[in-house]
C-alpha cells in the first residue's frame, strides 16, 4: 500500500507489522525540480516535452503545492494526464502556468455536466478549501437532485482524476465520493466560488456573439450610410458654395455662379470643374449647363453615364469633333443645344 507520511499514526490501530525503514517501509520524499524534469522526460511517460515547456510545467508543479523546488510525484502524476488528454488537440500549444487549474475549470464547466457539478462540488469542500467527503445521499440532501444524476456526474469527474469513490456500498445513496487530492480542492475553490468570474464567463458566452452582430449591423449601417452621408455634403457644398439649383433628378447650373470675365476666367473654370466633380456624385438624369459659359470643355462630361438629357450652350461654342466624341461616348443621353 502507499499513503501519505502524515497517515502513518492511523495505521498503527490496524494491525499491519510494525514499520521497518528499507524492509517493509520505504519513504518517498518531493521530487526536486532536476528529478522532476528527469521523470516527465522519460520514454515510459509517453510525453513529448519541448524544453520551455517543461520549466512552464515544472514550475506550476512547485507552485501548485506551495513549497518552491520541491514537487509532489502526485502532482506530477496529475499534470501527465492532462498533458497527455490535451496531446492531440490545439490546447497543447498553449501557455501551461495554469494548466491544472485551467483544465479544472473547462472539466467542470463541460456543457454536460456543469449544472450538476457546479451544484454538487462546493458540498465537497470545506470552507477552507480542503476536500471533505461525501455519500451521494447528503448530496441529494443538500442539492435535491437525484442521486443516479449525481452518481453519473461524478463518474465523468472521476475519469479525470479530480475525484475519486471511497466507497462501494451495493446501496447508491451509501456511496461516498471525494476530491482526489488536498491540492486539487485548492484548485477548485476559487473555481467554485468565485461568482463574478462566474458571472463574467456567461456575460462573455452571451456578450461575444451579440458584440459580433452589433458589428454586422454597423457594418451594414456604414456602408449604406457612408455613401447617403457623400451625397448629402456634396449636395449641401453645390447649394452653398456654388449656387447650383438642385430637383430631385435634375441639376441646373446658373450662369451667375460661372461667368467668366477676362480676369477670372481661370478660377471660374477650376470652380466648375470642382462642381461637375461633385455633381458626377448625385448621378443626375438630367444636367442644364446651357447658361454656363465657363464650360469650354466637354470632355469632363463623359463619365456622367446616367444623363437621360444633357442641355448644352449653342453648337458654336465646342469643336464639332469634341460634340462627335461626346455623343458616342453617352450614346443614351439625347443632347440639347440652347
Amino acid at each position: 500500500m502507499s499513503a501519505r507520511s502524515d497517515y502513518q499514526t492511523f495505521l498503527e490501530p490496524l494491525g499491519v507489522p510494525p514499520l521497518d525503514q528499507n524492509r517493509n517501509w520505504l519513504q518517498v520524499p518531493a521530487f526536486i525540480e532536476s528529478a522532476a524534469k528527469t521523470f516527465l522526460k522519460a520514454p515510459e511517460t509517453g510525453l513529448k516535452i519541448p524544453e520551455e515547456r517543461l520549466r512552464r510545467v515544472i514550475r506550476e508543479a512547485s507552485a501548485a503545492d506551495g513549497t518552491r523546488g520541491l514537487i509532489r510525484p502526485i502532482i506530477l502524476n496529475m499534470l501527465g494526464l492532462v498533458l497527455r488528454r490535451i496531446a492531440d488537440s490545439p490546447e497543447a500549444e498553449r501557455p501551461t502556468r495554469t494548466l491544472l487549474a485551467q483544465d479544472l475549470r473547462e472539466f467542470i464547466d463541460h456543457p454536460d455536466r456543469r449544472a450538476i457539478a457546479r451544484a454538487i462540488l462546493p458540498h465537497m469542500l470545506t470552507d477552507a478549501d480542503t476536500k471533505h467527503p461525501r455519500s451521494i445521499g447528503e448530496l441529494c440532501s443538500a442539492t435535491k437532485l437525484d442521486a443516479h444524476l449525481i452518481h453519473g456526474c461524478l463518474l465523468q469527474l472521476g475519469t479525470s482524476g479530480y475525484v475519486r469513490q471511497i466507497s462501494r456500498s451495493d446501496r447508491i445513496l451509501n456511496r461516498v465520493w471525494e476530491v482526489s487530492h488536498d491540492f486539487v480542492a485548492r484548485l477548485l475553490g476559487p473555481i467554485l466560488k468565485n461568482p463574478f468570474r462566474t458571472f463574467w464567463e456567461h456575460f462573455g458566452r452571451v456578450f461575444y456573439p451579440l458584440s459580433i452582430g452589433a458589428w454586422a449591423v454597423a457594418a451594414g449601417f456604414l456602408i449604406f450610410a457612408v455613401p447617403w452621408i457623400d451625397l448629402v455634403r456634396a449636395e449641401r457644398t453645390l447649394r452653398d458654395d456654388f449656387g447650383v439649383d438642385i430637383r430631385k433628378n435634375s441639376v441646373f447650373i446658373k450662369a451667375s455662379s460661372f461667368f467668366p470675365t477676362l480676369s477670372d476666367l481661370k478660377s471660374d473654370r477650376l470652380r466648375l470643374h470642382s462642381a461637375l466633380t461633385l455633381v458626377q456624385k448625385l448621378s443626375p438624369r438630367d444636367l442644364n449647363l446651357s447658361r454656363c459659359r465657363a464650360l469650354t470643355n466637354v470632355d469632363g462630361l463623359k463619365d456622367f453615364r446616367n444623363l437621360r438629357t444633357l442641355s448644352l450652350a449653342n453648337t458654336n461654342q465646342f469643336p464639332t469633333s469634341a460634340i462627335n466624341e461626346l455623343q458616342k461616348q453617352l450614346p443614351q443621353t439625347q443632347i440639347i443645344y440652347r
